[in-house]
């Protein structure tokens, strides 16, 4: 088993897949970059197969069709997602008004303290 090649292009694509989307992760916000796994990874998972399972879409139009509809309508959803924050949780703050301005009312009575 370890004497074949595929066992060693498994585990060196897991370990570059585990790096690619920490790093992916780590760029910007998740509501940035969470979205855009969630659509990249059906697209990687359909070359990857055609690729190298040699495996092919139907000639049917109609069930083409109906596929590109879903994948679209599943675009559409991951980033009306991502526009809306849920009710329990706040929006974001812009960097520079975290509170942590000088001169605030709260920053004051607490360095009088």
């Amino acid at each position: 088993m370890f004497t074949h090649w595929p066992i060693y292009a498994l585990a060196a694509g897991g370990v570059a897949a585990l790096f690619l989307e920490q790093a992916a992760l780590h760029v910007g916000p998740l509501r940035a970059s969470q979205p855009f796994l969630v659509i990249i990874d059906p697209i990687v998972s359909i070359a990857l197969s055609v690729w190298l399972f040699g495996q092919h879409f139907t000639a049917s139009g109609a069930v083409l069709a109906v596929a590109a509809a879903a994948f679209a309508v599943m675009c559409g959803g991951v980033v009306l997602l991502t526009q809306t924050a849920p009710a329990t949780m706040k929006a974001d703050i812009p960097h520079g008004e975290e509170g942590g301005g000088h001169g605030t009312a709260s920053n004051q009575s607490q360095a009088t303290r």
